[in-house]
């Protein structure tokens, strides 16, 4: 996964829902789910919660790897500047 930014679906594609499914159907023993970068910003949604909702998320799918991306890193830097 990367460049999470809609919680719901586009154009009928994607969104958090229809990842579950997809994670749930194709997952197996030797399966990792990786997060490469870019999911804490992007979205309005993410933006008002500081990204909490977006962890829980990825916690809910299980995540095992995640990698800091650019947006990630300025989201979080501005959300220290604007309390």
């Amino acid at each position: 996964m990367s460049d999470i930014y809609s919680p719901s679906a586009v154009d009928g594609m994607g969104g958090w829902a229809q990842l579950s499914t997809m994670l749930a159907t194709h997952r197996t023993a030797n399966s990792l789910t990786l997060v490469c970068g870019d999911f804490l910003g992007g979205s309005a949604l993410a933006e008002h919660h500081r990204g909490r909702n977006v962890t829980a998320l990825m916690e809910h799918l299980r995540t095992d790897v995640v990698v800091i991306g650019n947006q990630s890193v300025f989201s979080s830097w501005l959300a220290q500047r604007t309390g």
